[in-house]
């Protein structure tokens, strides 16, 4: 979600695999105007992620600040969502020891994956940009810590980086594979979304 200086963005991807084994596609990016109101959004979200196009679509959003609103309109409109607070600590005990929080992690398990070949941007070449900028150091405790936005726009003029954030959320998500579920009502959406995923793997490992 962005507040009107930062812009609001919606990535569906194809998702596969859990941490360290996790693989993300992109099939469609878009990017609302920066003055799109939370609310509306959310309509958007609504409208365009549902079950009839990617079955079994697992919904996650930024719930910080004014992305709070976005989740609570898409829960009036009987949407299930995943809150992303990624401020807070990891779970685990292992993972607090060696990320300051979630944001921490799911940034370096998106780098991982990028340099294993798990990860593959978007043409737009946006995420890929705002990923290479992203200043990440070690604190006193020991943990990988993110640089705080405001600290990065202030210090270093970095924008937030909208479009790496949404990749870097799927660390965060859970997820059902779309073939659990046969009874699709549009399977030559299905169908059609499947050959183009493929044809950008094909592409990618040329």
């Amino acid at each position: 979600m962005g507040n009107g200086r930062d812009k609001s963005v919606l990535s569906i991807f194809r998702v596969s695999g859990d941490r360290h084994k996790r693989r993300l596609v992109p099939f469609k990016v878009m990017e609302m105007t920066g003055d799109c109101h939370p609310v509306k959004f959310a309509h958007f979200i609504f409208n365009e992620c549902t079950h009839d196009k990617y079955p079994n679509i697992t919904i996650g959003v930024d719930s910080d600040g004014i992305g709070d609103a976005t989740v609570r309109e898409l829960q009036k409109l009987g949407q299930e969502v995943v809150r992303i607070n990624w401020g807070k600590v990891m779970h685990s005990y292992e993972d607090r020891k060696r990320f300051a929080n979630q944001r921490a992690f799911a940034s370096i398990m998106a780098r991982d994956a990028i340099r294993s070949g798990r990860l593959r941007f978007d043409a737009s070449g946006k995420a890929a940009e705002q990923a290479s900028k992203i200043p990440c150091d070690i604190n006193e405790m020991g943990q990988n810590v993110i640089m705080k936005k405001v600290i990065m726009r202030q210090k270093l003029n970095i924008k937030s980086p909208d479009h790496f954030d949404t990749y870097c959320f799927a660390w965060l998500m859970p997820y059902e594979a779309a073939n659990d579920d046969s009874g699709f009502d549009r399977e030559n959406v299905r169908v059609e979304a499947l050959k183009y995923l493929d044809d950008y793997d094909e592409a990618g490992a040329a």
